[in-house]
């Protein structure tokens, strides 16, 4: 009988690397399942389910101060990357950061419930929370190789896979957003390379089989109007399959810290970042 080798886990996450946050381990991508709800979701093909996928550093985590009580809680799912099972979105959402040990803690609340309440409020029946931001990351981290993130979105595709649900699947629309910079600004990350690591994102995802809309927000920094990152987001965009994510630097966004939104900013930042989307056209 042949014995070698394990094949590699192909859900296997290296969440055990450290971020320039301070972040680590659990506190990396929240996991815990304890007192939420596994649901049982299933695709009508009649209908539109929203598979929404986000990416990034901490602004699309669990950042606002309180959890978010959605008009729609029933049809807005929470699907863990970690065990590949779906939620509900009555906690933390599973698969991001949620400092909850930081003095000040972040959290518990997330804005992409209240993003994806606004897009059933539009006419999407369901939408699918894929969540996987991690505080303090840069593009490289989640683009270049060897980068401690690059495996994450193709993962989280590969989780959704197993589940049955792949782009291709009737009555799915597929996007992902890549909300990242702030950190970036903060090394003095280039222009030419945040948006080679960008792309580098961007290539894995299809090759993993992503095929949908990518949304770039412009992010830097709360307040921030111009610098190197600014317009490398901006450049990214083709309108074809990289759209604009909205201005989530804008002074109308209201933060707990400097950084992050408080929760009117948080019901700001989620309407700027569905009108980003549905400018985008149909379907959205």
């Amino acid at each position: 009988m042949f014995s070698g080798p394990a094949a590699p886990d192909p859900f296997l996450l290296s969440d055990s690397v450290a971020t320039s946050a301070g972040l680590t381990g659990g506190t990396m991508g929240y996991r815990t399942t304890s007192g939420r709800s596994p649901r049982a979701v299933t695709i009508n093909p009649a209908q539109k389910t929203l598979i929404d996928l986000s990416f990034g550093q901490s602004l699309r985590s669990n950042i606002l101060p309180t959890l978010v009580a959605p008009a729609n809680p029933s049809v807005i799912h929470n699907f863990n990357i970690y065990d590949g099972n779906f939620y509900d979105v009555a906690g933390p959402l599973l698969g991001t950061t949620y400092a909850s040990s930081l003095a000040p803690p972040l959290g518990p609340g997330n804005p992409l419930v209240l993003e994806a309440d606004k897009f059933i409020a539009a006419g999407v029946d369901q939408a699918v929370l894929c969540s996987g931001c991690i505080g303090g990351t840069t593009a490289a981290q989640w683009g270049d190789p060897g980068g401690p993130h690059t495996d994450r979105g193709p993962k989280m595709i590969r989780r959704l896979a197993a589940r049955g649900i792949t782009p291709s699947t009737p009555g799915t629309i597929w996007i992902c957003e890549f909300a990242i910079g702030n950190q970036d600004l903060a090394i003095g990350t280039s222009q030419a390379a945040f948006m080679a690591s960008a792309m580098n994102f961007i290539n894995n995802m299809v090759a993993a089989g992503f095929n949908g809309r990518f949304f770039i927000p412009l992010e830097s920094g709360a307040g921030q109007t111009s610098n190197a990152i600014r317009s490398a987001q901006a450049a990214l965009v083709d309108n074809v399959n990289i759209f604009s994510g909205g201005d989530y630097d804008s002074s109308t966004i209201a933060t707990s810290d400097g950084v992050h939104p408080n929760n009117a900013g948080g019901a700001t930042q989620a309407t700027i970042g569905y009108n980003a989307k549905h400018a985008s056209g149909v379907p959205l």
